[in-house]
């Protein structure tokens, strides 16, 4: 189709060049014809129809749509029907037009190297599209505007409004939702608006961008300042930055076209403090804001910075004040939002000097920083000259991390600063040990965890630590940290009956003090598996891929001879449907074994009864707890596999039906929920508030409020309509209604065997849109 994009459809390139040769006239023994035929929805031929093949490699690009693109091309006939001849083998992309339809994309068609040749059949629905109109948050056109939305097929379709706003995409596919987004520089966007073709008269509200403007006057005597620099930093959780220097007569400044949103600002000028305002809101209807700020003068601190341990001056170190008297940076509070004070930053120069300008008249906290050295502090008052400030490298603590036998080994060391609660962590090896550099004075612990070789063992013990004290004039301070590693061992079982095509998965859950450890091994071909554990309490459960389970519950698994063997060996069969007042009954259908010697076997007996020994070696021929579940089909029907000859406890979840049944063969076990309950024929009719239109596509759920169970929501969406139907029982129910663009309403609604029709009506959500952040990130 003219003008349509294709950008979805590049090509280019010799390779593909020699490609649409092959493609066009070369005739070998791979190729093959490519027939077609294409008709509209309603069964007639198209005649004239463009079909354009590409060929669909993964390193090709995307075609361009120029009449100059090189294409492979044919036209269908009076019967709709075309032919491509002698297409080499291989994968095609091939997009099919017509005038008044729909165009169609097929993005992968194979040719294959024999065989069949392929045949095409395409239907083409016919062509409508999607008018309207973009205006910002005052009603105003928006001119200019990128609307952009995607055909089913992949296609991207791509327009522009004009003066006065309005716009026109397509094609689409007639009575099919799309979803539009539209951008406009300077203004905002709009992701993702619901329409559904065919539509003239689209109206697509977009955020406005708002104006803020002030006046900068010096506090004092409340004069304009003609020179000042302004920065403007948001909206928050963009890295969006301006700048700009104003030098006005009469102290005023202008930003326009700012998205909605929260800013930050701050304003600089020569002999004031710096101002900042941390809390600055664009209204989204991109309302103008006014913003006076009064500047105070600001007052300067001089001072030097020097090596502590030779006394020559530290150039490039960063020099920062914050507003207040602290005794240590790391203790300073968060600043009043209310105060207009920020950060004043600077470096040394070459001699290791520095000047802090634009302070507030008070006390501050200098601090510098300096790589290769720790942070220090200092106070200042207004106008003050520091005496030098010396930076330590600080002490060095290094050691070994040996194991319970002496030796040094590899791990992690954690060293932590009980003060500030402050964590750091370094990697010790047994050729170097580890190393912590730049530690400052003060009282430390030290914590060691082996590496454990592919979490081969993933259960050590915690260590007290090891205390360390750092004086000022420490350099290196030399330690060591034993582990009490608890050794583990290595599990190994099998799984046999496995039915034919059947594997399984075991997984380890080891209860390790308050914390739980899971570890996961699949079968081999043999049923075998194995597994690395510590001693002590753990829980094994094979699960088998027909949704069979069994469960072990083992006290000690590494004493010597004690295989984790699991039997599926039962061959018997429970099956049957399930149905509700007559009706299939998606729900999952559930069994467990009734063990009766549990507490002999040492399975699931209670704590207080549980003999530890038999619980670490049990009888040969006791027999391993079995709990298998099956979902119904869509016909109510289930089956559970893999049984043998025993008593078990049969539960539908959700429901609270669960009886005792007794398997000796093959056994039929029907289960009918609520038959002596009627139920009622419950229509309803959904439609918009403001025009008394049905509304299709509403997500509507039901749920029983005198019921907990699970298959008592139910969820339908409306049709065409604006209508669903349902059959329910008798009660009281709580109703929700829900649909892009209206709001979202609750309502009860009690249902009788009277009871058969209802109506819900949506209010439009303009103006009540409510967008969630994250205050941190945006």
């Amino acid at each position: 189709m003219p003008g349509a994009p294709h950008n979805r459809l590049r090509f280019g390139g010799r390779k593909h060049l020699r490609l649409l040769c092959l493609l066009l006239g070369a005739t070998s023994a791979a190729a093959l014809p490519v027939t077609g035929v294409v008709t509209s929805d309603g069964g007639a031929a198209i005649a004239g129809a463009s079909v354009q093949v590409w060929p669909n490699e993964p390193e090709a690009e995307d075609a361009p749509s120029g009449p100059d693109a090189p294409k492979a091309r044919a036209k269908t006939d009076k019967r709709g029907r075309f032919a491509l001849a002698n297409v080499p083998a291989g994968r095609y992309r091939v997009a099919i037009e017509a005038p008044g339809f729909v165009p169609h994309d097929i993005a992968a068609l194979t040719v294959p190297q024999d065989g069949a040749p392929p045949t095409i059949r395409v239907v083409l629905p016919p062509a409508v599209f999607i008018a309207g109109a973009v205006v910002d948050a005052k009603g105003k056109a928006v001119a200019d505007a990128i609307v952009e939305t995607e055909r089913p097929g992949g296609r991207a379709l791509q327009a522009r409004t004009d003066a006065k706003g309005r716009f026109r995409i397509g094609p689409v596919v007639d009575g099919v939702e799309v979803y539009l987004d539209v951008h406009a520089a300077g203004v905002g966007r709009v992701l993702r608006w619901e329409a559904v073709a065919p539509r003239d008269d689209l109206r697509i509200h977009i955020r406005g961008g708002g104006t803020l403007r002030g006046r900068v006057t010096d506090r004092g005597t409340g004069l304009p300042l003609s020179d000042f620099h302004m920065t403007i930093a948001g909206p928050q959780g963009s890295a969006h930055t301006r700048a700009k220097r104003f030098r006005p007569e009469d102290g005023s400044f202008v930003w326009d076209a700012l998205p909605p949103g929260r800013f930050a600002a701050t304003v600089t000028a020569d002999g004031y403090q710096l101002h900042t305002v941390q809390e600055l809101h664009l209204p989204q209807d991109g309302a103008d804001v006014d913003l006076p700020i009064a500047l105070n003068p600001g007052a300067a601190v001089r001072g030097w910075v020097v090596d502590a341990a030779t006394g020559l001056p530290v150039a490039g170190a960063l020099v920062t004040a914050r507003e207040g008297a602290w005794v240590s940076y790391q203790t300073l509070a968060p600043m009043n939002a209310d105060k207009p004070f920020g950060i004043a930053s600077t470096r040394t120069d070459a001699e290791g000097g520095f000047v802090l300008r634009q302070l507030p008249p008070e006390a501050v906290t200098v601090r510098v920083r300096a790589t290769g050295y720790l942070a220090a502090t200092a106070v200042a008052q207004p106008n003050e000259t520091l005496p030098a400030i010396a930076l330590s490298a600080g002490a060095t603590i290094r050691g070994w991390l040996v194991d319970h036998e002496g030796m040094a080994t590899d791990g992690d060391v954690v060293l932590w600063y009980p003060l500030s609660g402050e964590r750091r962590t370094a990697a010790a090896t047994a050729e170097d040990g580890f190393a912590f550099a730049q530690v400052a004075e003060g009282r430390y612990r030290l914590w060691g965890h082996a590496a454990l070789a592919g979490e081969r063992w993933p259960f050590e013990e915690d260590q007290a630590g090891v205390a360390i004290v750092v004086s000022p004039n420490d350099g290196v301070i030399e330690t060591q940290i034993a582990l009490d590693r608890t050794e583990g061992c290595d599990v190994n079982g099998i799984v046999r009956g496995l039915l034919a095509g059947e594997s399984a998965l075991v997984e380890l859950t080891h209860f390790n003090r308050q914390q739980r450890r899971r570890q996961v091994a699949r079968t081999d071909d043999a049923g075998r598996f194995a597994l690395s554990v510590r001693p002590g309490a753990v829980r094994v459960r094979a699960r088998t891929s027909a949704g069979r389970v069994l469960t072990r519950r083992v006290q000690a698994p590494c004493i010597a001879n004690n295989p984790l063997d699991f039997h599926f060996d039962g061959r018997l069969r429970l099956y049957g449907t399930v149905t509700r007042h007559g009706e299939p009954l998606r729900a999952t259908v559930r069994v467990q074994a009734l063990v009766q010697d549990a507490e002999e076997c040492g399975f699931d007996a209670p704590p207080s009864r549980r003999d530890t020994a038999a619980a670490a070696t049990p009888r040969p021929d006791c027999a391993p707890i079995l709990d298998a579940s099956a979902v119904t089909s869509p016909s109510g029907q289930y089956a559970i596999r893999g049984l043998r000859t025993g008593a078990y406890a049969l539960e539908v979840v959700g429901t609270g039906h669960r009886r005792e049944v007794r398997v000796a063969r093959d056994t039929r076990v029907d289960i009918r929920l609520r038959d002596d309950e009627r139920l009622v024929d419950f229509a309803c009719v959904v439609t918009a508030a403001d025009t008394q239109q049905p509304l299709p596509g509403v997500y509507v759920s039901l749920r029983h409020s005198e019921r907990s169970a699970g298959f008592e929501v139910i969820n339908r969406r409306t049709d065409s309509n604006g209508a669903f139907a349902m059959r329910l029982t008798p009660g009281k129910y709580r109703v929700f209604a829900n649909k892009t663009g209206f709001a979202a309403q609750w309502r009860d609604q009690a249902i009788l065997e009277t009871t058969r029709h209802a109506a819900i009506s949506l209010a439009p959500a303009a103006g009540a849109r409510v967008r969630v952040t994250d205050a941190e990130t945006g």
